[in-house]
């Protein structure tokens, strides 16, 4: 019971924080082409928060599939709705937003590839969605670092493998090429600013919900690290594909300072919580610090 109205705060905390965002906008900074923007707000804060859900839920299915974290999915809820209202504290695209869904569907598909006999169809898949990404925000292509890091968990080495993914990568951005030429449409690439990389992150108190539930998701994955051997080889290869991927998208964020990249790395530190959640003995002491997040989240936040 305690779990349900907590999840139910969390989701009202989600939906008072996309108020509480310095503002919600269609264009990217990163994008390859320059897309026209919408201006009416409703309907944006409508997808982005269409957005958002879909994360989780892709993340959700993950942690389904997989196995990681089995039995009552309610403390996943209530973790990634409580990270997630904490994580939407600056100006968020829409176009970022959707690259970084694509990016993690693409992570959905590669981990996938450990029962399969024949893989090409997912990479395929999988690269063809990250180069989309890459379209809509490029610094997504750092992500391919995944599906070739997946290959070299899971598989021996086939240079047809490899071939595959790199066809993908190069099919769409070769049509996007023809598409600027055939069109006389310029394609820019926005230079990345490294001017303050000692200032990258302005903090605020509005960031220490963030940074504590940053501390707590450590802690949970911590554990789940040192419970490694209770996984079968195959689970512990897919999570440290998931690893990578967070360590990539947190090394983008400190980078780029754009915050657009937690809605698909909260999901993920939910996992680590949700598992904390399940071998702690006990779980009334974390139901009340639970309880002290949100009293914590409300009092800076809003």
């Amino acid at each position: 019971m305690i779990n349900l109205i907590f999840i139910v705060l969390g989701m009202v905390l989600v939906w008072l924080s996309m108020g509480h965002a310095e503002a919600i906008h269609f264009g990217g900074n990163y994008a390859l082409l320059d897309i026209a923007s919408i201006k009416n707000n409703y309907w944006l804060n409508a997808i982005f928060i269409i957005f958002v859900f879909i994360d989780a839920y892709v993340v959700f299915r993950i942690n389904k599939v997989q196995r990681f974290v089995e039995g009552n999915s309610l403390p996943f809820i209530l973790f990634a709705s409580l990270g997630l209202s904490a994580s939407i504290v600056s100006s968020i695209s829409i176009v970022d937003s959707f690259a970084v869904l694509l990016s993690l569907i693409s992570l959905s598909l590669v981990l996938q590839i450990h029962n399969q006999k024949s893989v090409l169809g997912l990479l395929f898949l999988s690269s063809l969605i990250l180069s989309i990404a890459s379209i809509l925000f490029y610094p997504s292509l750092f992500i391919f670092l995944i599906p070739v890091l997946t290959m070299a968990f899971f598989r021996p080495f086939e240079v047809r493998d490899y071939a595959v993914v790199l066809v993908g990568i190069l099919l769409v951005l070769f049509y996007l090429f023809c598409f600027s030429y055939l069109l006389d449409v310029s394609i820019a690439v926005p230079n990345i600013n490294f001017s303050n990389i000692e200032s990258m992150i302005s903090f605020t108190n509005t960031l220490i919900p963030l940074v504590l539930f940053c501390l707590f998701s450590l802690i949970g994955a911590l554990k789940l690290y040192f419970d490694r051997t209770k996984f079968v080889v195959r689970q512990r290869n897919q999570l440290l594909a998931i690893a990578v991927y967070v360590i990539l998208q947190l090394v983008l964020f400190l980078t780029l300072r754009n915050a657009v990249f937690w809605i698909s790395i909260v999901p993920i530190l939910s996992i680590f919580l949700s598992y904390y959640h399940k071998t702690y003995g006990r779980k009334w002491l974390l139901d009340i610090v639970s309880l002290l997040f949100i009293v914590v989240l409300v009092w800076l936040k809003f």
